[in-house]
């Protein structure tokens, strides 16, 4: 299950989907990231991005021929899995390439079931293994946070966007113009632990998730994503994401890869 769609943090096809699988997964993924581009093109205007956006939804709507989403729609339709698992995705990139205010811990969890329960939901279809729609959702609004706090130095500096509830700034009188201040880096510590403490939450409604899901393979690589996601948290509550972007380093990898296999064995 990843979220972010550049594929550093929490990768899925590579590990332990099944090869027939794969093909189907590729296709999600490089529509999603047409789309992650589009959003993220810093020389274009809002309405820009809105209208290529649109322009990608109809292509899948309408089953174009040889465009990403016309190729998608064909995958999702020959494994009865729901359109939403796709269109939902640009419902969260139009709220990017317009920088979209989060203003609640509310807007902020209805933001990830746009931008990170559908790949869940996508896999789960993918498996036909439905039934695990509300762990699966917390796990994925758990990595996306993950993703917010690792990069909120590049997300606010780079394409203005901030993904802390603006009502959290307000409750300790820090704007978001000021928020990048050096004499702001209690304040900064403080919003990081709010958004952790978040996260952490939806890291243990998605616990049991590995030993309900039916297929061994996603059970196992469901596994291994919740290791990364609680090593990368640990990392992230240590250091200072703003100072230096914390990642994770081979050993995490190797660990992650050994629990999911013994949960591989298990299953």
């Amino acid at each position: 299950m990843n979220v972010r769609i550049q594929g550093e943090n929490f990768p899925v096809a590579e590990w332990f989907i099944a090869r027939r699988l794969r093909p189907a997964v590729v296709a999600y993924y490089a529509f999603a990231r047409a789309a992650d581009d589009i959003a993220d093109t810093p020389s274009e205007s809002g309405d820009w991005k809105v209208s290529k956006l649109d322009a990608m939804a109809r292509d899948m709507q309408n089953s174009v021929p040889e465009t990403l989403g016309g190729r998608l729609r064909a995958v999702l339709d020959s494994r009865r899995i729901p359109h939403s698992c796709a269109l939902d995705l640009l419902v969260a990139f139009k709220r990017d390439a317009v920088n979209s205010a989060v203003t609640s811990l509310d807007d902020l969890s209805d933001y990830c079931r746009y931008s990170a329960a559908p790949v869940g939901r996508f896999l789960l279809a993918l498996h036909n293994d439905y039934g695990h729609e509300p762990a699966s959702d917390a796990l994925c609004e758990a990595l996306q946070i993950l993703n917010h706090v690792q990069d909120c130095r590049s997300d606010l500096e780079n394409m203005q966007r901030c993904y802390i509830p603006r009502i959290w700034l307000s409750e300790i009188d820090i704007s978001l113009d000021d928020f990048g201040n050096d004499r702001n880096s209690t304040a900064r510590q403080t919003l990081k632990t709010r958004m952790l403490d978040h996260a952490a939450a939806c890291l243990f409604r998605a616990e049991n998730l590995p030993r309900a899901i039916g297929d061994r393979r996603l059970a196992a690589q469901t596994n291994a994503i919740l290791r990364l996601a609680r090593r990368l948290e640990k990392k992230l509550r240590a250091g200072d994401p703003w100072q230096s972007r914390i990642a994770l380093v081979p050993t995490d990898w190797v660990s992650a890869a050994a629990s999911g296999f013994g949960t591989f064995l298990r299953h």
